[in-house]
């Protein structure tokens, strides 16, 4: 008779499955409060004219990402967790943001059309940045209705939790993630929805990504920034090349600087020495 040992419970308490859902929210609760903890700082830093345009750039993306994994964390724990197990409520969500990705890359395709009047196939990376911004611009309904139920949610949930005089983790944590879809709100809003500040950061992006800057056209001085229209490299597109200038500001920032986009731009045949 062969002896087992048996699994010792204290093991089985402390396993990753069996960590209590309170324990969990506190986890995110702290994420959710450096998440805040950074985009304060980035709004001072923006406030005082400090020159770390860079750091607030990185500092706002790292917040509308903590926030957005922690408002589906928490959902997951308190509301969907029931559902997390179907694989039919997998496959509706994907399908979903299968269409919306669809609808997106079709506008965007057209965007990048409009800004260069080329075939958008070349220019990828300003194709897949376009893409993102809009698939974000219908994201924007359902972020104010996510930002309404977090603050309701977070009333409600803050009072429960002083009236049985137990810490509001639940509470402010959702507060903390209504503060960041605000800020993804306001991106949406103010930067992303025009057309023509949209452009603009998709002009500057079309010139760090795919054109190129250091053409052996001899026919090109270089101040020219020059797209490739074929395989043989010899059809091109020019632009007066963008001169960037040290970031101090948010606004200055080479994506969000303001610029002067051609109303066409000049094509011509690369001469090659």
């Amino acid at each position: 008779m062969s002896s087992q040992q048996l699994p010792n419970p204290s093991q089985e308490s402390d396993s990753p499955k069996n960590l209590k859902v309170p324990s969990r929210v506190s986890v995110l609760t702290i994420a959710s409060a450096l998440a805040t903890l950074v985009l304060f700082s980035a709004i001072l830093i923006d406030a005082f004219a400090m020159p770390f345009a860079d750091y607030m750039i990185l500092a706002l993306t790292a917040t509308m990402i903590i926030n957005a994994y922690v408002f589906i964390s928490l959902m997951e724990l308190r509301l969907a967790a029931p559902l997390m197990g179907l694989k039919s409520s997998t496959l509706l969500w994907l399908s979903v943001a299968g269409l919306v990705i669809w609808f997106s890359h079709n506008d965007a395709l057209g965007n990048v059309n409009e800004i260069f009047g080329v075939d958008p196939a070349l220019l990828p990376l300003t194709v897949s940045a376009s893409t993102f911004m809009h698939v974000m611009i219908r994201l924007k309904n359902p972020c104010i209705a996510i930002t309404c139920i977090l603050l309701i949610f977070a009333f409600a949930s803050y009072v429960a939790a002083r009236w049985r005089k137990e810490f509001p983790h639940f509470g402010l944590s959702l507060f903390a993630n209504a503060i960041g879809f605000m800020l993804i709100l306001s991106m949406i809003i103010y930067v992303i929805e025009p057309d023509r500040r949209r452009n603009q950061i998709l002009y500057h992006i079309a010139h760090q990504g795919d054109f190129n800057y250091k053409s052996p056209c001899s026919n090109y001085s270089l101040d020219a920034a020059i797209l490739y229209l074929d395989p043989m490299r010899e059809k091109i597109l020019i632009a007066p090349k963008l001169v960037e200038q040290e970031p101090t500001t948010l606004l200055t920032h080479p994506l969000l600087a303001r610029v002067a986009i051609p109303e066409e731009f000049k094509h011509d045949i690369c001469k090659y020495n």
